[in-house]
């Protein structure tokens, strides 16, 4: 359980100095950007700033810092004022996304897999009956802040689930998920112990504060970018939250933006993110900050799976392989062959729609083939999901 999680593990917090400098190729045209001022002088730094033709998009008094766009030339005439301590890119962040995402049964509740992988259910079923045992520790009390792409709040299995409430970057609805990925998130923390469904890691009793970073179609369409977190979290913290959740990343770091998580870190706040899902051994942000633990995913076998990130900042690995959760629609996709209908699941980033034509064995999908008006049976393997799509 949650409380498990923090009477337990340590994190090594690795205060890393960073110093950015204004790129000088950077684009002539507008560009988003942390602009930190010297203590007492922000209205003459911010009134420099507009007559330059910055637009606004967050005050950060904790961190001395606004961020803002502006043409980049005027970016370098702001770097030349001597009240500016720094200026450095804002950069993106994207949703970090489940490779094999499942949808949930809807008759009988399913204990996935990876529930009794990290023996959640010897903390609160330690008797094997089904049922939460009186006098467990289940994370009632806790708060966790899951910023994502919001949250389906109306599903069978947060039913009496405690929302503390939420927040949308994008919208006006942080209790609605287009999308799906932050109530899979949620699921898999909080899923009640019903007999629907799945079951959570801690069954209903944790309490969520939501914070929708992402529309209602991911981060395709909407970049978000590391001011953007900076501000979920923060709005985490006011809300009490005693853990972060962060299924997103973006390969740049930001000075800022480390210093935010620091400092909440040291204020006691658990932060937890995603190493990313590209098969590679970079680093990714914010998982990569020392005050951040970073999480790979293994499969069923306990095998790391072939699109997780891997590297020396990676302090856990946990089941993120065909994890059956919650999601806010019913995804259904089916292959007849003959009399035979093999059922599967949508690949993220393919369209949708009914197809037919001559299956064809395509092995690896490495490169394509000659293969118009046909069916292709791709493996999986070598190369990510998307650049078989």
């Amino acid at each position: 359980t949650l409380k498990y999680v923090q009477a337990f593990f340590v994190v090594i917090l690795l205060v890393m100095l960073i110093g950015v400098t204004l790129a000088t190729s950077w684009a002539n045209d507008g560009i988003r950007v942390w602009v930190e001022y010297q203590n007492g002088y922000k209205a003459g730094v911010e009134e420099d700033a507009r007559k330059m033709g910055a637009q606004f998009h967050y005050d950060f008094n904790r961190l001395d810092s606004f961020v803002v766009s502006l043409p980049s030339r005027a970016a370098e005439r702001l770097a030349q004022n001597p009240r500016v301590v720094s200026i450095e890119p804002d950069p993106e962040r994207y949703v970090a996304r489940n490779q094999d995402k499942k949808k949930p049964v809807e008759s009988t509740q399913v204990v996935p897999y990876g529930i009794d992988m990290v023996q959640a259910r010897e903390i609160w079923d330690a008797d094997e009956d089904g049922k939460v045992d009186k006098g467990v520790p289940t994370g009632d009390g806790m708060v966790v802040c899951i910023i994502d792409t919001g949250l389906y709040a109306d599903h069978e299995d947060f039913a009496g689930m405690d929302l503390v409430g939420g927040y949308s970057q994008v919208d006006e609805s942080w209790f609605e998920d287009g999308y799906g990925h932050g109530t899979h998130v949620a699921g898999t923390i909080n899923a009640v112990n019903n007999t629907l469904g799945v079951v959570g890691v801690s069954p209903g009793d944790i309490s969520l504060f939501i914070v929708k970073i992402f529309d209602n179609a991911g981060a395709w369409v909407n970049k978000a970018h590391a001011s953007d977190l900076v501000d979920g979290i923060y709005r985490c913290d006011e809300a009490g939250a005693n853990v972060t959740n962060m299924s997103l990343s973006g390969t740049r770091p930001s000075g800022k933006e480390q210093r935010a998580f620091d400092e909440l870190y040291e204020q006691g706040v658990l932060h937890v993110a995603a190493a990313s899902n590209d098969g590679l051994e970079e680093y990714h942000y914010p998982a990569s900050y020392g005050s951040v633990i970073s999480v790979a995913a293994i499969n069923d076998q306990m095998l790391v799976a072939d699109f997780s990130n891997f590297n020396d900042q990676i302090e856990l690995a946990a089941p993120g392989v065909g994890v059956l959760s919650t999601i806010p629609y019913m995804d259904i996709s089916t292959v007849t062959v003959g009399d035979e209908v093999v059922s599967g699941y949508h690949v993220e980033f393919a369209g949708r729609g009914e197809a037919s034509g001559p299956l064809v064995d395509g092995g690896l999908c490495m490169e394509s083939g000659d293969w118009a008006g046909m069916v292709v049976l791709c493996y999986r393997g070598e190369i990510s999901f998307y650049d078989k799509v």
